[in-house]
């Protein structure tokens, strides 16, 4: 039908809720609520619905998941992506009455059955770089760590009256306290 079209942009939304939070979806939303809504056409409006309802979807699991502490898995993904799709069909109902039902028999089996893989596949992708990010900040604090825990360490051993000196595992020398230098 002119002017009802499905170009994924309701995944890529939901899943910018999920991972990525309320002010870049909101910004994303906006921007694609209104370049729809200028497009026109029977399905402008319902389009528009279709992707302000799927972005809530996926900040409402991201809520969720937090909320809970709940990891996201291969599992959990492909049930969002379930949902996410089962909300967008469920926004085809405020189609005109003449073409609701005709649009659903035609995109509804292609839509519940290929598009939570997507989600899925496009998910993980977005899985593994918060991950990496995560590992990354924590190495990050790891370090600083190290280094203050360090510091403090040496603060101790120079404070220390004693003759210090540590050793490798191989037997090579590392360094002495303040008093063994002197």
């Amino acid at each position: 039908q002119p002017g009802v079209f499905f170009d994924t942009r309701w995944v890529l939304l939901s899943l910018s809720g999920l991972f990525f939070g309320f002010l870049p979806t909101s910004i994303a939303v906006a921007i694609t609520g209104a370049f729809r809504l200028s497009q026109g056409g029977p399905g402008g409006v319902v389009g528009t619905i279709v992707i302000v309802v799927t972005a809530c979807v996926g900040l409402g699991w991201r809520y969720w998941k937090d909320k809970n502490n709940k990891p996201l898995g291969v599992i959990q993904l492909y049930i969002f992506g379930v949902v996410v799709q089962l909300s967008m069909l469920a926004c085809m109902l405020l189609m005109p009455a003449h073409m609701r039902f005709k649009i659903i028999e035609m995109v509804g089996p292609p839509i519940l059955l290929i598009y939570p893989f997507l989600t899925l596949c496009i998910g993980l992708i977005l899985k593994r770089q918060e991950d990496r990010r995560n590992a990354e900040t924590e190495l990050i604090e790891n370090r600083i760590a190290l280094s203050r825990e360090r510091g403090l360490f040496r603060g101790v051993i120079d404070t220390i009256p004693n003759l210090v000196v540590f050793k490798g595992t191989r037997g090579e020398y590392l360094g002495a306290n303040k008093a063994f230098e002197a």
